[in-house]
């Protein structure tokens, strides 16, 4: 299933920079951080050539001297181990939890200006009220200080008569997310304009004129641009022209003292999964936007979050539980099920804001609770299974659980809710 974003967000490589929640509103607001020296690549070499850097969770957006760049980023906990040595390579935090190194994942897809002008002027502006201050294994004792935040960062005369502007905007859901968008002025030729995408394992028009990448941890549709007047009224749609991994903008008719915007919509969307079968066999969403997925999982790594309600497989086929929020970003993802298999079928919000799936089971253990209506497995036939049904908070911890049926086979393959949930 491809799960969009209302954002496009890039970065280069694995950077040495995290933002703390407590940063969350400012950052999506003030969105593009300055590059003082404290961005790194995975071998610790300076990044000069980047200038800004939108970063949210697993999506960044990495503005360079010469283009810009997308990249999805996955953390993975190494949970390795040696039988015959008996050595865990694993060491104990502080309170005794297991503190398993990390390893990281990603995919970038770096979109280069083709005959531009060199180092065009980079110019910022709305400078948070914040800063942040660095301190690592690069930075030294003194740190990298006072690095700010911008709400815009304006590439001015990338082409001859032609501006590349960077900015944040709300979408439907009230969620901020990153955009841009090329100013032609009277000056400026559109086609001039020429991008060159490389990373991504597929680079294509659809029919309904959006330009859609993909890569391994993800994918981008950036949507058929509008053509805006600079007082923003609409002027026609635009179009992607391609030619193998270069893309430009078609012409369009206007009056030679018009300056006109290029304003495509950039959405982007992830995986999910582990390294065997995960399927996707419902969606919803509640009242606040935030969508629901239900299924089947067996993987055993790259799949439930830190936290969650049963954050290990039981056995086979466990019935998955994801809640992605309006911006795209996963908020949690736990199993549900029991030694054996269950697969779920469909899953609803109710009025109160809680999650109901429905499905099967062949498990004898892992389902119910002890209020349930039904709580024990009917055994039958091998191929035999019990229908069931589970209410999860809208966060994701287990409310009620129960098996239903007899011998035979027994399943659950819709639900609605009234009005009293």
């Amino acid at each position: 299933m491809k799960k969009k974003n209302y954002l496009f967000i890039l970065s280069i490589l694995m950077l040495t920079v995290a933002f703390g929640a407590s940063a969350q509103n400012h950052k999506s607001f003030y969105g593009y951080t300055e590059n003082k020296g404290q961005i790194r690549d995975q071998s610790g070499n300076a990044r000069d050539d980047v200038r800004f850097m939108f970063a949210d969770e697993t999506f960044k957006v990495i503005l360079r001297n010469d283009g810009f760049s997308y990249e999805w980023i996955r953390s993975n906990y190494k949970k390795d181990s040696n039988p015959e040595s008996g050595i865990v390579e694993i060491s104990d935090d502080e309170n005794g939890v297991k503190d398993y190194p990390v390893q990281f994942i990603n995919n970038r897809v770096d979109i280069n200006f083709l005959n531009a002008n060199k180092n065009p002027e980079i110019i910022s502006e709305g400078t948070s009220p914040y800063y942040f201050n660095y301190f690592n294994g690069y930075t030294g004792n003194e740190g990298i200080k006072r690095v700010r935040n911008f709400e815009k960062v304006t590439y001015k005369n990338i082409y001859n008569g032609i501006d590349l502007v960077f900015s944040s905007e709300k979408n439907t859901e009230g969620i901020t997310f990153p955009k841009y968008e090329f100013v032609v002025h009277p000056s400026g030729n559109i086609s001039n304009i020429a991008l060159s995408y490389n990373g991504a394992d597929d680079i294509s028009i659809s029919k309904e004129g959006t330009l859609d990448l993909k890569v391994p941890l993800g994918t981008v549709s950036e949507t058929q641009p509008i053509i805006l007047f600079n007082d923003g009224t609409a002027a026609s749609k635009g179009n992607f022209v391609q030619h193998g991994n270069i893309l430009s903008f078609a012409s369009v008719k206007r009056d030679k003292n018009a300056t006109i915007i290029i304003d495509p919509t950039i959405e982007w969307g992830t995986y999910w999964g582990g390294t065997q079968k995960d399927l996707t066999d419902e969606i919803t969403t509640d009242l606040a936007g935030n969508c629901f997925v239900t299924g089947r999982v067996r993987s055993n790594t790259l799949f439930a979050t830190a936290g969650a309600y049963q954050t290990v497989n039981h056995g086979g086929l466990d019935i998955p539980l994801m809640k992605w929020a309006p911006d795209g970003n996963l908020v949690y993802a736990t199993y549900y099920g029991g030694s054996s298999n269950e697969i779920g079928f469909c899953i609803i919000t109710d009025p109160q804001q809680n999650v109901w799936i429905g499905g099967h089971t062949f498990s004898p253990d892992g389902i119910a609770t002890p209020d349930a209506m039904q709580t024990f497995f009917v055994p039958g036939a091998p191929d035999d299974y019990d229908g069931n049904l589970s209410k999860f908070t809208n966060d994701g911890d287990l409310v009620y659980g129960t098996y239903f049926g007899g011998v035979g086979q027994d399943e659950l393959q819709n639900i609605w809710a009234d009005t009293d949930g």
